[in-house]
């Protein structure tokens, strides 16, 4: 167990003010503090559990935690950034980069959605339904956000910030780099009436670069900081000092 101030500690680093999407970030801290806070009231004990069962599994299976994915996703960061590092070399490539950021997005969303499992928990507890984190953990993200946002509990803050179609073109190396227009293009499948029959089409999107690096992936990432930082925010309730110098840090 950390000690207040290493939790805090954590804490700003994910709040950092160079930290792209920041407002973001803090808007989904706060409603998911909110929420933690709720389930806290009603059940501390299950609680705890699920917010930490990312690192350390549940009763019934130790094995459905997800610290790996968490470190994948960390390495493949870095690596992206050392290799931004070199984009004054003749060494860097902009496809290689391309292929990076991508992965990188995927790997969040991945991530993202595992994360999912626990706030539809969490959600459940608010609302007094049964849960069953074994047959959660096995629904797809579609159906995960589907349940959030029909819930009578507001989490558009954080859902909005993942983006299913990105993630599901990705998945299908259907998303890729456009070198001559420096623009990423996609293929998503749309549903379309022809002469009163539904068909299936192929669609094909265009994101800026910029909208990438600036927004779409960004807040994929920042939806997973903003559970670890609202997780820590509920750590930090019992110490009041460091609890109210956090607190201060999503104004």
């Amino acid at each position: 167990m950390n000690t207040p101030q290493q939790f805090l500690s954590d804490y700003l680093n994910i709040l950092s003010e160079d930290t792209t999407g920041l407002t973001k970030l803090k808007v989904a801290t706060k409603q998911l503090n909110n929420y933690f806070e709720e389930a806290e009231k009603k059940n501390s004990e299950v609680t705890y559990k699920i917010i930490a069962s990312p690192i350390m599994g549940i009763d019934s299976d130790k094995d459905i935690s997800d610290k790996e994915s968490f470190d994948t996703f960390v390495s493949h960061r870095e690596r992206t950034k050392k290799y931004l590092d070199n984009k004054n070399t003749v060494t860097f490539n902009k496809l290689t980069f391309a292929d990076m950021v991508v992965k990188d997005f995927t790997n969040a969303f991945e991530l993202d959605k595992k994360l999912l499992v626990r706030l539809v928990a969490i959600d459940r507890l608010l609302n007094n339904k049964n849960y069953d984190m074994n047959k959660l953990y096995f629904q797809t993200a579609g159906r995960l956000i589907t349940e959030l946002n029909q819930s009578h509990n507001d989490w558009n803050s954080w859902t909005n910030l993942l983006d299913r179609r990105i993630r599901n073109a990705a998945s299908h190396l259907d998303f890729f780099y456009d070198e001559k227009n420096y623009n990423f293009r996609g293929k998503e499948t749309i549903k379309v009436r022809i002469n009163g029959h539904k068909l299936r089409r192929v669609n094909q999107f265009v994101i800026s670069s910029n909208d990438f690096l600036k927004e779409t992936l960004p807040n994929a990432i920042n939806a997973s900081q903003s559970f670890w930082a609202a997780g820590i925010l509920l750590c930090l309730k019992p110490y009041a000092e460091y609890y109210e110098n956090a607190i201060t840090h999503l104004i």
